[in-house]
């Protein structure tokens, strides 16, 4: 019974790669149409015909699907088969806890990189229609297209997944939820104000205008304020990880490889350390830039490229550290 489910299995993804794919050949009668020929202009028609092959794999799906149900019930009741499966797993996959550490730590370390590449600010300039007042002349508006929220889920979603392997996890729990809020916070704030005044030159004419921006600004703060606790956090987290689960271990430990193993500990927590800093030095500009969105004069503009080397600087130490991180926990566990 298994090698027909697998035959049937293999029929199955065949007709469904093909039935997906032949109604789109019909693109090819527009190339050969005349009005001499027979050949119909069949791609009015393409629709009827892709709904025509999605019948056919659907009619195909629900029998393997059924087919697949019964094999499993079947299997199911093979209990000597299944108890044999399960004492196999217990053996020989449980009791190897490095490959769930291995794989665990790569995913969290993965998390990271990619919450690490978001939180660089790609601004633009869109010019939006001024809703309170439009005769207002308006002036492009910056925005941020990936907001930094979005960064700080990915670096909470790492958290979460490895806070049972390293302790020091609440407080980066707390910074990266606090910060994710904050962020969330400041970016409907600035997507209001473009929508509502169309531009920061308004602070200028509207009262109104002039005090929500302070408040952008004011929000801006404590949300870079977060994100450099959030940090300083996620550096000590690192540090405990580092410690934790890189460098290989042999199995007769002397002073020299102690202390080659605490000098590769040092090196990678000393690396995060300077992202660290650069992320320091990314906030504080941003929050400076921020209060100079009102005047596009030469000294914003040299904030802003601080700002942003500074980031880039941030995500290139940040994910060089990352992956001789995963490498050193590839070396610890590649026996497991």
């Amino acid at each position: 019974y298994i090698e027909k489910i697998y035959r049937f299995t293999m029929v199955f993804f065949i007709i469904k790669a093909v039935f997906r794919t032949l109604p789109e050949f019909i693109a090819l009668t527009l190339d050969i149409y005349t009005e001499n020929s027979f050949v119909m202009y069949m791609y009015e028609y393409i629709n009827v015909y892709r709904i025509l092959a999605a019948i056919v794999v659907l009619i195909t799906g629900i029998i393997w699907l059924c087919r697949s149900c019964r094999f499993f019930v079947r299997l199911g009741r093979e209990g000597d088969f299944v108890q044999n499966m399960c004492n196999e797993f217990k053996e020989k996959v449980v009791t190897r806890e490095g490959v769930f550490i291995k794989k665990a730590l790569k995913t969290g370390l993965l998390l990271f990189g990619i919450g690490t590449l978001l939180s660089i600010d790609f601004h633009v300039s869109i010019a939006l229609d001024n809703v309170i007042m439009p005769n207002l002349i308006l002036h492009e508006i910056t925005v941020n297209l990936i907001p930094d929220f979005i960064s700080a889920l990915f670096f909470l979603a790492a958290t979460v997944m490895l806070r049972h392997y390293v302790k020091l996890n609440k407080k980066l729990i707390m910074m990266s939820s606090v910060y994710m809020a904050l962020s969330l916070i400041a970016s409907v704030l600035k997507v209001y104000f473009a929508i509502a005044y169309g531009s920061f030159s308004a602070v200028n004419y509207v009262v109104s205008a002039f005090a929500l921006f302070y408040v952008i600004c004011f929000s801006t703060i404590l949300e870079n304020v977060a994100f450099i606790m959030m940090m300083v956090a996620f550096a000590k987290f690192m540090k405990e990880l580092i410690r934790s689960y890189t460098g290989y271990i042999p199995s007769k430990m002397d002073n020299t490889t102690e202390q080659l193993i605490n000098s590769t500990h040092k090196e990678l927590t000393v690396k995060v350390w300077v992202a660290v800093a650069f992320a320091v030095l990314s906030a504080i500009t941003a929050s400076v830039f921020d209060f100079m969105l009102i005047e596009r004069h030469v000294f914003a503009q040299i904030f802003w490229v601080i700002d942003l080397v500074a980031q880039v600087a941030f995500a290139c130490v940040s994910l060089h550290s990352l992956f001789e991180i995963k490498d050193e926990v590839e070396s610890r566990y590649m026996l497991s």
